[in-house]
């Protein structure tokens, strides 16, 4: 929609976040101020109007593994580990680096085993760290045959998953010898919730395209539910994350009405004081959002913080409500503090329309009534 042709829009917005922190939950390409004022034109039939809220992030940890098994002697297993390692560094490379150290220091680690071709039990095993050129035979056997490569890839600095692009780029170079490649992420305590974007189109050779992974807290205005803890997976396109538990834990959800959180976090929300409500909204965030529970025929004021009688020619026949409704045309109440639609009994004669000041008053000149209109 062009606003600028759209007559009955007086302003749009957008919205945006401050510092590090995003907007989670889907929301509008734009906002629309109309003539009226309100950003929500239901929000006079008493359905209330709400903006996202920002939420701070970290970086998802992304833990890889990988597996990959050939033939060949176990005496060149170092020459194997060294292609894999170089490999994936140069992933890491193309991706601007992907890893928080220089070669992955820390972060990648590679195992190997190699076992005789028809006698399972006769293993040889060697790991260590590549880039600090260590590695240990644990055990030794003589004429090696197969040789099974496993590494490892802990990571915590991207909003998106790596591993499908390592996936992808292992399986063209290495064929059927790349058997399997799972990720598992977590997050921590502080920031418990994992959001994962669900692109539309994925490209697995391009990481703009792939879904962003991160975690977040609790926004104010909402506080966490813990729901039973479990290992799961999650698909995104045919991307399988594998869960730790503090991930599937819970997740944040908007405080219940007649509660209020000022700050981010995981706390809880905190009730009303003194019987003060929201008027059924959820998701509050300031004390200010609580107000008095008016009797029917009364409306709370933010202006002195009292409960006030719906004027005359209104009406309310509910507790709790910040406007009165208004008589039907030409009719108004006997007074204030009216409760329901049978007070506005007061009906104007004919050739008599309604005021504004809810008195009767003559048509004007070259107007008339008769009877109800």
């Amino acid at each position: 929609m062009d606003l600028k042709e759209n007559s009955e829009a007086e302003f749009n917005a957008k919205l945006f976040c401050k510092n590090n922190e995003y907007i989670l939950k889907k929301q509008q390409p734009f906002y629309i101020c109309a003539r009226l004022g309100k950003w929500n034109h239901w929000e006079n039939i008493g359905i209330p109007f709400e903006f996202p809220s920002c939420s701070s992030t970290e970086n998802v940890l992304q833990e890889i593994e990988g597996n990959l098994n050939f033939n060949g002697f176990c005496s060149n297993y170092n020459e194997y580990q060294d292609e894999i390692t170089r490999s994936i560094l140069n992933i890491s490379k193309k991706l601007g680096g992907f890893c928080e150290k220089q070669n992955c220091d820390g972060q990648l680690f590679i195992r190997s085993a190699c076992s005789f071709e028809n006698e399972e039990k006769s293993v040889i095993w060697m790991e260590g760290n590549f880039n600090r050129k260590q590695k240990r035979l644990i055990k030794r056997e003589e004429n090696k045959k197969i040789i099974k490569i496993k590494f490892y890839l802990n990571l915590r600095n991207l909003k998106y998953s790596v591993g499908p692009i390592i996936l992808n780029y292992l399986k063209s170079l290495f064929g059927n010898n790349f058997n399997e490649e799972q990720t598992r992420l977590s997050c921590s305590d502080n920031f418990p919730q994992l959001d994962i974007e669900n692109k539309p189109n994925i490209n697995i050779s391009d990481p703009n395209s792939l879904p962003i992974i991160q975690c977040s807290t609790c926004a104010p205005g909402e506080t966490w539910k813990d729901t039973e803890q479990k290992f799961s997976t999650i698909t995104t396109k045919n991307f399988d994350f594998i869960l730790n538990k503090n991930v599937s834990s819970g997740k944040c959800e908007k405080c219940p009405p007649n509660t209020f959180k000022t700050t981010e976090g995981i706390q809880n929300c905190i009730p009303c004081p003194d019987g003060r409500i929201t008027g059924g909204v959820s998701g509050c965030i300031y004390l200010s959002d609580c107000f008095k529970n008016c009797s029917p025929g009364y409306i709370y004021s933010w202006e002195n913080d009292k409960c006030i009688p719906c004027p005359r020619g209104q009406f309310m026949p509910y507790s709790g409500r910040l406007k009165c409704l208004a008589c039907p045309i030409d009719s108004t109440t006997v007074g204030e503090g009216s409760i329901n639609k049978e007070g506005c009994s007061i009906k104007c004669k004919d050739g008599e329309e309604m005021g504004q000041n809810e008195q009767c008053k003559p048509c004007m000149k070259g107007t008339f009534r008769e009877g109800l209109m």
